[in-house]
Formats: C-alpha cells, structure tokens, sequence
C-alpha cells in the first residue's frame, strides 16, 4: 500500500495486487511497457501516467481522481479492459478516467464501467477511428468520450455497485453490465470453457 506519495512506483513494467491511496501527485509512472493487474487507487490526483507505446492495464479499479490514466506516448498500442473507474457521484461527476495523447492508434478500450466522470475518455485527435471503444459502460458521466468512436456493443445504464462507500464495486445481477449479450469474447479463455466475462473490475 502506498499513501501520500508524490511518485509512488516509477518506471516499472509489472504492477500487480497493489492499493494506492490518497497519493497526492502520481500512482505509478513509467516509461516502460506496462502490465497493470488486480490493483487500488483511491483518491490519486492522477493515478497512472505512461509513456509506454505498448501495454495492458487489465482488472483495476480508479475511485476519485483527477485522471485516472495519462498516456502520453507519442505512439500506443494499449490495452485497456475490465477496469471500472469510479469519478464521482453521478449527480457530481468528476475527473477524466482516460487521457489519450494527439498521435496514439491502435488502442482497445473494452469491457469497463464510466461512473460519474466530467469526461470519461478523450484523445487529442479528433476522429481517431483507428481505437477501439467498445462493450463499456457509461453511466453519470458528463461526457462520455471525445474524439473517440462509439462501441457498437455499449451501453449506457447503471451497474448498481453494490455499496461504493465501503469500496464494494461488484455490479448488480440484475445489471446490464453482467451478463451476455453484453459481454465480450476475450481470446485464449474458450479453450478453458470461460468464453465471456463481464464489464468492470469486479463482478
């Protein structure tokens, strides 16, 4: 756990299993191909920034931050999938969950939850039809994304958190955000009879 760091974890390429809070400055810089799994940031002012042109942040949760993932790559091929981000009350949105700099293609933003952004995704250029936004969720947001193309498969409705004030994000049963056909097919979990999984960090 690390709390009130300015710079937390810098230049690494694996985190995993980790909680950041209340870091006032960065979570974890790197300029290395990063591999972010299973980990916390609660309340970082900015809880990632990444000048890597590659890698996955994959099963993380973001609650409260001013941006919760910086890629300032020149040139990207990030992944980044089943995190849900966490801004703010839906009624009082706040922070920027994804920030993409003006020159990244190639990217995946699939199978996460926006709640209570002021912006959930925004890229510098404008018609990026080269990245992919799709089988996300957003809810309370004030926008959505910008310069980024909308996912056939999205949906925009509550996930119903279970009880967000004691940091329980598991997603209703009954939300669409569980469940086909909103899932999406991740490759390589067939073979394990595990064709689907469902939108966010937590289920």
């Amino acid at each position: 756990t690390a709390t009130d760091a300015c710079v937390s974890i810098t230049n690494v390429n694996r985190v995993r299993n980790c909680e950041f809070v209340a870091a006032s400055c960065i979570g974890v810089k790197t300029t290395f191909a990063l591999d972010l799994q299973f980990c916390f940031f609660n309340g970082c002012a900015t809880s990632i920034s990444t000048g890597s042109n590659t890698g996955s942040i994959i099963n993380n949760i973001f609650k409260v931050f001013t941006k919760a993932i910086d890629q300032t790559a020149t040139t990207a091929l990030t992944v980044i999938q089943n995190n849900t981000f966490y801004g703010g009350t839906s009624g009082a949105p706040a922070g920027t969950a994804i920030t993409f700099a003006s020159a990244q293609a190639g990217c995946e933003v699939v199978n996460n939850i926006f709640y209570g952004c002021v912006t959930a995704i925004t890229h510098g250029t404008a018609n990026q039809l080269t990245n992919t936004e799709d089988y996300n969720c957003f809810f309370g947001n004030t926008t959505n994304r910008t310069n980024m193309p909308t996912g056939a498969n999205t949906i925009t409705t509550d996930p119903g958190f279970a009880d967000v004030s004691t940091n329980d994000f598991r997603i209703s049963v009954n939300a669409k955000a569980r469940g086909a056909p909103y899932d999406i097919w991740v490759p390589g979990l067939s073979a394990n009879n595990i064709s689907y999984v469902d939108i966010g960090a937590v289920q």
